[in-house]
């Protein structure tokens, strides 16, 4: 008997809805959280409007299936200083974490680094150009929920503008744990119970025999 087929697991990019389609300036990011349990990140204003906004990679070019995400629907908007935590997650239960790799291309706006259930896999340092990642480690992944963390340095001493872009994001080498048949399964333990019993059986006619 054969279970309910899996679907292959995603990964989303930023600023993108549960199709993983990109979503307009200031709608809701379904698929990133900023810190411990915030609420869901907004994405970035587009077309640009103000400084640095032109810098930044512009997600109507051609290829660009994401949107910028940050604290505020304005990325002209000056934010303090300091590290800001991005996560997303996926799940892989049900398949094998052997073969499995996970590609995409990243920017931020200062520097970052992005890490795999802890593990580092990437670094950033342009909101202008791409950074790709790649990673097939298999320690690296978990067999059930697997977390991407993007730490997003936004530089400087005063306040100044904050974000981050994540592309593309693809799992490949994705194969199902293999579903085993109970009927199957079950004909080892038959010839087992049979061959238990015959031992049984012989042992208790060597007990109750009769003497010679």
């Amino acid at each position: 008997m054969s279970g309910l087929a899996l679907a292959q697991p995603l990964v989303f990019g930023t600023g993108t809805n549960a199709a993983g389609t990109r979503v307009g300036a200031a709608g809701a990011d379904l698929h990133y959280n900023l810190g411990a349990g915030a609420a869901n990140v907004v994405t970035q204003n587009f077309p640009p409007v103000a400084f640095p906004i032109g810098p930044w990679i512009n997600p109507n070019t051609a290829g660009v299936n994401s949107n910028w995400v940050s604290v505020t629907t304005n990325g002209a908007n000056n934010l303090a200083p300091g590290t800001y935590t991005f996560t997303t997650t996926f799940n892989l239960t049900g398949y094998i974490i052997g073969a499995i790799n996970l590609t995409g291309r990243w920017a931020t706006d200062n520097s970052g680094t992005m890490l795999l259930n802890g593990n580092l896999i990437s670094t950033s340092s342009s909101f202008t150009a791409f950074t790709t990642f790649n990673t097939s480690t298999a320690a690296f992944f978990n067999p059930g929920l697997n977390t991407l963390t993007f730490n997003v340095v936004n530089a400087g001493s005063t306040g100044n503008p904050m974000g981050l872009l994540v592309d593309n994001p693809l799992l490949t080498g994705v194969t199902k744990v293999p579903e085993i048949d109970p009927a199957s399964a079950a004909t080892p333990l038959v010839f087992l119970g049979i061959a238990l019993a015959l031992v049984v059986d012989r042992r208790r006619r060597l007990c109750c025999a009769p003497p010679h």
